[in-house]
């Protein structure tokens, strides 16, 4: 059932900064999904099913705002504490993080899929403290005096992210080759699993399970599928560790 929140109720002390980190608990994502929804005077909905399916303790809220506005509106809710600037994932969905006591709420906005003119509020626990949008000024490396030689020509590094050649996803018969070994290597990776004798090459629900949870762990839509976005995202330095036993629980719940 839906819940519309009064313009009225106080937010009081609800959403505090804390330094020290924790996993957020659904309490957590609870108060931040009332603190957003009073915000934009919304509704408490329910969630998308892949974003159900991704974390239970997920929350929803719509807005008869457009993404644009309703952005604006959440950040200019005082007791609303978010992490910095938004940051956009480049497919229409903006994302930050809501600062608790007990650690992090990931929350995104989403246009509505049936009302160009309003908006979806996602809030998740985050499983790692969100990184800063800019990074820390360093100090100017010390300038040496030019050589008296010409310096010898050097062959630029390869890029650190792997050519992105298809979209990967669940499919009948399933896609395999190459690069799904690629992807769930670099996924072990992310989730701190062993790789042992290394992925299977076959794109099945275990896999599509963690692509989910990566995505959720780094801002991305919770789609399962390998896009472009979602490969760069994987194989950049700043990709995100995220929680293999979730991407576990979920695999076991879609099948």
């Amino acid at each position: 059932m839906s819940l519309l929140l009064p313009r009225s109720a106080a937010l009081g002390a609800l959403l505090l900064t804390s330094a020290a980190f924790a996993a957020a608990t659904p309490q957590d994502v609870e108060r931040a999904a009332d603190a957003a929804a009073l915000a934009v005077d919304g509704l408490i909905a329910p969630c998308p099913a892949s974003v159900r399916q991704a974390s239970a303790s997920a929350r929803c809220v719509t807005s008869d705002l457009n993404l644009a506005a309703t952005r604006k509106a959440l950040s200019a809710a005082s007791k609303l504490n978010l992490y910095g600037a938004w940051r956009t994932d480049g497919q229409g969905r903006v994302y930050n993080w809501v600062t608790l006591p007990n650690g992090y709420v990931n929350i995104g906005i989403v246009p509505d899929s049936t009302n160009a003119e309003a908006s979806l509020i996602l809030l998740t626990p985050s499983v790692q403290k969100p990184a800063p949008a800019t990074p820390a000024p360093t100090t100017p490396a010390a300038q040496t005096p030019a050589p008296t030689t010409p310096p010898k020509t050097e062959t630029p590094a390869a890029s650190a992210v792997p050519a992105f050649k298809r979209s990967l996803r669940l499919t009948t018969p399933r896609m395999n080759g190459a690069d799904v070994k690629q992807l769930q290597l670099r996924l072990m990776d992310r989730s701190h699993v062993d790789p042992g004798k290394g992925g299977d090459g076959w794109f099945g629900p275990v896999t599509e399970a963690n692509v989910i949870v990566f995505q959720l762990a780094n801002g991305l839509k919770p789609t399962g599928v390998v896009d472009r976005a979602t490969w760069t995202t994987l194989f950049s330095p700043g990709a995100k560790y995220f929680d293999a036993q979730a991407a576990q629980e979920l695999s076991k719940r879609r099948r």
